[in-house]
């Protein structure tokens, strides 16, 4: 594959050949769009692409509007030529030097708890209970701007642990992307911790994120030296709302202890695994602190659900497979496979006619405790298992004891036959 393709199945022509209709280009060079059309149609050409790589998404809009510009000035927005640039453009990115940045960002987490120093896969977090290291005082610069929507609100609450995530890439959007990625799996990870099994409402409360481990309100790339990488430029919340820090704050010490030696093996466990199913338990971690994050309950049991396929099945696998395997890691799988079954209905429900019930909260639980099985399963099976795909293979198996006795039977007979041959 090429760095970037056109998806099988696409007409970029037809959306090129309305893209050249409303463009122009003056004699200066200046391209103008009329109608406002472009902005329907620039998406539509953005999702017809697959890069071999991982960018994020606004280093592949920038590479999108560069060959947009050449083309349009060359008077050739066709596919080919359209295609042709875009290499270009990322070849020109690929060959970039990475460079250091840091974000600058808060969990709420009690102070004291985490480790000073964490590293993740892409990244390293330093953990601050109290300010952050002076240099990185120019994020004051953004938050008049940021207070203008949240103004009873601190961009980094007091009671909120600060964090500076320190990240190489080759611009602002991709360190923002490799960062909070991390940092979003690190959340995961304490989330599993912190996060309750079941809470009750009884009525009264606005809807709020199941999530105990959310991030601060403000969030700013500086460069190495502490310098913002744009005034006005930062990413936020934008239902951010202060919230109790996790964590018992009675005795600190020994919850750090504690809190040190658990993300340790957390991380041992991935470890064990090949590189690229590291990044699908990551990826998966991470979709666990984003589903959580959710103020819509049905919208966290979708993508809580969609966070679970990603381990628990492959490419053009059926749910069905996912329900079978996750209940097989419970000791009573027949009750779990209810429940699945139950859940999966649920959701085909609300997403295909918009069906949903008063407990989604509830349902949301009870696919959380599903979810923490599972993961339970992949941690501590990592010394014995090689591969995700083997650990699958193995909760294919059969419950019933006999069939699995007559397995054993078949594979020793097997084991003999080859030998005696």
């Amino acid at each position: 594959m090429k760095s970037v393709e056109w998806k099988k199945g696409a007409k970029p022509e037809l959306v090129l050949a309305r893209l050249a209709e409303v463009t122009s280009v003056s004699d200066g060079g200046a391209i103008r769009v009329e109608n406002g059309e472009h902005f329907g149609l620039m998406p539509i050409l953005h999702n017809m692409l697959v890069y071999k790589r991982d960018y994020s998404f606004s280093t592949k809009v920038m590479f999108r509007m560069k060959a947009f510009s050449i083309c349009a000035n060359a008077g050739s927005l066709n596919k080919d030529d359209f295609i042709g640039e875009l290499r270009k453009q990322v070849a020109a990115y690929d060959a970039a030097d990475m460079q250091d940045f840091r974000l600058t960002s808060s969990l709420s987490i009690n102070h004291g708890l985490l480790p000073a120093r964490i590293k993740l896969p892409s990244s390293t977090v330093y953990c601050y209970s109290g300010p952050l290291p002076k240099k990185y005082s120019t994020r004051a610069a953004n938050e008049k701007h940021w207070r203008f929507n949240f103004p009873n609100e601190s961009p980094l609450p007091s009671q909120y642990t600060r964090v500076v995530v320190m990240v190489k890439a080759k611009n602002v959007s991709d360190a923002f992307h490799k960062a909070m990625h991390d940092l979003n799996f690190l959340r995961g990870l304490l989330g599993l911790r912190y996060n309750p099994e079941q809470s009750f409402s009884h009525g009264g409360r606005a809807y709020r994120p199941l999530n105990k481990v959310m991030l601060g309100g403000m969030h700013c790339i500086h460069f190495a030296d502490g310098a913002l990488s744009g005034v006005n430029s930062y990413w936020y919340e934008p239902h951010f709302s202060a919230i109790q820090p996790a964590g018992a704050p009675g005795n600190a010490a020994k919850e750090k202890a504690s809190l040190a030696k658990y993300l340790r093996f957390r991380f041992k466990y991935i470890s064990r695994y090949p590189a690229g199913d590291q990044a699908r338990i990551v990826s998966c971690i991470a979709r666990y602190a984003l589903a959580l994050d959710e103020f819509d309950y049905n919208a966290t049991l979708h993508k809580l659900w969609s966070a679970m396929e990603s381990l628990l099945i492959g490419v053009g696998q059926k749910s069905d497979a996912m329900i079978k395997r996750c209940s097989y890691v419970f000791d009573d799988p027949e009750y779990y496979f209810q429940v699945l079954t139950y859940l999966k209905d649920y959701r085909n429900a609300h997403i295909h006619d918009g069906v949903g019930d008063e407990e989604a909260e509830r349902h949301c639980y009870s696919l959380q405790e599903c979810y923490r099985g599972m993961i339970a399963f992949y941690f501590g099976m990592s010394d014995f298992f090689t591969s995700i795909q083997e650990a699958n293979k193995f909760l294919d198996g059969s419950n019933d004891p006999q069939v699995i006795e007559r397995q054993i039977e078949l594979l020793q007979r097997a084991k003999r036959y080859i030998h005696s041959g």
